[in-house]
């Protein structure tokens, strides 16, 4: 399973991943977080861990996450686990100007662990 999107944002590239990439700014971009708790002690980077709460079509949703990769001001990803798979979750940046920055969101979702991938296999045929 993979899907992305794209958004245009009126500021350059440096200031646009320093607020995609700072954990505590998510909600600016991401209206359905509603709380998160950070475990880490930095907000921004590789390694940084959270709990996030969020309103998913009514129901809320609790996960933890860990920024995986961090390329500043190119790209992260944000990997988390869930009803046995492992999402990645990769933000990239390119610059669309001296003001402008597009912003590029992937997901994509594959089974945790061997069993859950042979599983897959043949659930999908």
């Amino acid at each position: 399973m993979k899907a992305s999107a794209s958004i245009l944002i009126d500021r350059s590239i440096g200031e646009t991943f320093k607020i995609f990439s700072d954990v505590q700014k998510r909600s600016l971009y991401l209206p359905s977080v509603t709380k998160l708790d950070i475990h880490s002690l930095h907000t921004q980077g590789r390694g940084v861990e959270w709990t996030e709460e969020r309103m998913e079509e009514g129901v809320k949703k609790t996960g933890n996450l860990t920024i995986s990769s961090f390329n500043q001001p190119r790209s992260f990803v944000v990997t988390t686990h869930s009803s046995g798979l492992i999402f990645k979750t990769r933000y990239n940046f390119q610059s669309a100007g001296t003001s402008q920055t597009k912003v590029i969101i992937s997901i994509g979702g594959r089974p945790k662990g061997i069993l859950s991938g042979i599983m897959n296999k043949f659930l999908s045929k």
